[in-house]
């Protein structure tokens, strides 16, 4: 069975109930790509720099309840989510080991 593509509104199946602009196509939206022309930011705003890349690998931990508990309620006090803060934490500690070595 082909796989099915909704990169394209005319294809996808809510396209019949939704009526054409007076242009008659319906724009396509544009997929997330990086800009690698972009240059580096400097200072406070170079330790954002990793968040430009995509996310695509899942990993699956078990904390401890009380690590837990510590690194949600650091996100909440900086205001991001678990997630965003231990990959953070991550990309920290893994560019400092590798410096290290």
């Amino acid at each position: 069975m082909a796989k099915k593509n909704f990169l394209n509104a005319l294809e996808s199946p809510a396209a019949s109930f939704i009526s054409a602009p007076a242009g008659g196509a319906l724009p396509r939206r544009a997929l997330p790509q990086e800009d690698s022309a972009a240059p580096e930011p400097q200072g406070e705003a170079s330790r954002y720099v990793e968040r430009r890349e995509l996310k695509t690998r899942r990993v699956q931990l078990l904390l401890q309840p009380s690590v837990y508990n510590r690194l949600k309620a650091l996100a909440l006090q900086r205001g991001v989510s678990v997630n965003e803060l231990c990959n953070e934490f991550l990309s920290q500690a893994s560019l400092r080991a590798l410096k290290e070595h």
